[in-house]
């Protein structure tokens, strides 16, 4: 699978050029529900995988069963497992942010065209 770097505001794309996808991103914190709730309704039937880095809390929250949120629910909903991949202090970056990362591994459900 050829590996395409696409520098584009994601809640306009509507299609991928393969299916199935990875999608590998590190995601606007501050718009984290949008980006997810759009990559699972529009274009979960072309992704196979997605690994993006987000705010540490939003990440505990979305992989942590007892805790769910709509947007917990609606990450679930369409993934077979999410899996934390790993914690990122706010110190690994220049400038530091002032919250910390985290990585999660989305598995999509089975792709059927």
């Amino acid at each position: 699978m050829p590996i395409e770097i696409r520098e584009q505001d994601i809640l306009k794309l509507d299609t991928l050029p393969e299916s199935p996808s990875k999608i590998i991103a590190n995601i606007p914190y501050y718009i984290t529900s949008p980006i997810l709730t759009h990559a699972l309704q529009r274009l979960a039937d072309q992704i196979s995988d997605m690994v993006i880095m987000m705010q540490k809390e939003v990440a505990e929250k979305i992989i942590n069963a007892k805790k769910h949120s709509f947007l917990s629910l609606g990450c679930w909903l369409f993934c077979d497992d999410i899996e934390l991949i790993t914690f990122v202090p706010k110190e690994a970056f220049i400038p530091a942010p002032k919250v910390d990362s985290a990585v999660l591994h989305f598995r999509l459900k089975a792709y059927d065209p």
